[in-house]
């Protein structure tokens, strides 16, 4: 039995277990039993040349974030959970393969003897922001472009747990399986290439240490699958992903780091993505305060045999932002970016041909563009 029978099969289970709950039960348990949470996070954007994930030149406003989240108490153990998202996406070449509304969440939860066990679509626990990427109460920018737009969950089984350590210390941890949706835009000298492909046979850990100093937690994603192919079949190789993270949240100030890798093969048959990002930020009162980031990415590309493969700089992003949070539930931000590379959402010059001896590819002069986003969000 694969997965994605596992997670059928759950839901399934969790559907019975609902009707015949909500059969047993009055107008008063319902109240009680169910949960309504949603957030909204909009913005319009600007760029002064070039696309860049969505923001125009001519500018645009078809740019949010919407959840919708529903859940219910089965008893004081057990619940079930689904999250629906809607997404403008502007110009952003990625807008084609986006469904305008789609479950981001559907499982039931069971909580037993210190574990907690999901079962079905689940929140995939990876990194600092993956969790939370939509809710922008919770984002000190627009959005967390290290993340992409891809791997916001598992379909599957995801089994957590805490520890303590004892001193002060502590450990969050997550082991989870199944599968999911890679969702990937890349630039090419004749265009931008957007597909989404399925990741079967997925295995992976989440494993947060938490520090005496207040604040500040370590982490570190493992997680390795294998793509499934046109007709379902697998690919020989498997692809191996790797993320560390630096956390640090203090009462005056904020300074993360992350970093992540992907890479499947050997030799000239290896592919590989990496990417990393910093942010600082002063919080000068508990309503205002500014951060800064800066986040870079690179990929290998392959060429024939007699030519030697070329480790490309996709992207750098150097961005600002100040944020005005005049409650816990509502927040205004403005952001300023300068970004330079290769992945705009119209085709740039990538690659220069050789054309004498040695025959060695090189990479484009890098194109540029500033744009800027003015953002509110708002959550329930």
């Amino acid at each position: 039995m694969n997965f994605s029978t596992i997670s059928r099969t759950s839901f399934a289970a969790v559907a019975s277990a609902v009707l015949f709950n909500a059969a047993s039960v009055g107008a008063q348990d319902w109240t009680d039993r169910v949960s309504l949470h949603g957030s909204l996070n909009t913005s319009y954007g600007k760029s002064d040349g070039l696309g860049v994930f969505g923001v125009n030149k001519d500018g645009t406003s078809d740019y949010r974030a919407m959840t919708l989240l529903v859940g219910y108490k089965l008893d004081n153990n057990d619940r079930v959970v689904i999250q629906l998202l809607n997404r403008g996406l502007g110009d952003a070449p990625q807008k084609s393969i986006e469904p305008e509304i789609q479950p981001i969440w559907a499982f039931y939860e069971k909580k037993a003897a210190g574990y907690t066990v999901k079962l079905g679509r689940n929140p995939l626990p990876r990194g600092i922001f993956n969790e939370v990427r939509f809710v922008g109460t919770l984002l000190p920018f627009f959005r967390e472009s290290f993340y992409g737009e891809t791997l916001e969950n598992i379909d599957g089984v995801v089994v957590s747990r805490s520890f303590d350590l004892g001193h002060d210390w502590g450990l969050d941890a997550h082991v989870m399986g199944g599968a999911f949706s890679v969702k990937y835009t890349l630039p090419s000298p004749t265009g931008t290439t957007v597909a989404s492909l399925r990741a079967i046979n997925s295995a992976a850990s989440q494993l947060w240490l938490r520090t005496p100093i207040e604040g500040l937690r370590v982490g570190t994603f493992w997680n390795r699958f294998q793509m499934a192919g046109a007709i379902g079949d697998t690919s020989e190789s498997t692809t191996k992903a790797r993320m560390v993270s630096v956390d640090g949240d203090f009462s005056r100030f904020v300074a993360r780091a992350e970093w992540q890798n992907f890479y499947a093969g050997k030799g000239h048959s290896e592919t590989a993505f990496r990417s990393w990002y910093a942010q600082g930020g002063v919080k000068f009162t508990e309503k205002v305060a500014v951060f800064g980031e800066y986040n870079t990415a690179r990929n290998l590309i392959h060429f024939p045999s007699s030519i030697p493969d070329l480790d490309l700089n996709l992207s750098n992003d150097f961005a600002g932002a100040v944020n005005y949070a005049p409650s816990a539930n509502v927040k205004f931000k403005v952001e300023l970016h300068q970004a330079d590379g290769y992945s705009f959402d119209t085709s740039v010059p990538t690659i220069i041909p050789p054309s004498a001896p040695p025959f060695v590819m090189k990479a484009a002069p890098r194109s540029k563009a500033n744009y800027g986003i003015a953002s509110v969000a708002v959550s329930f």
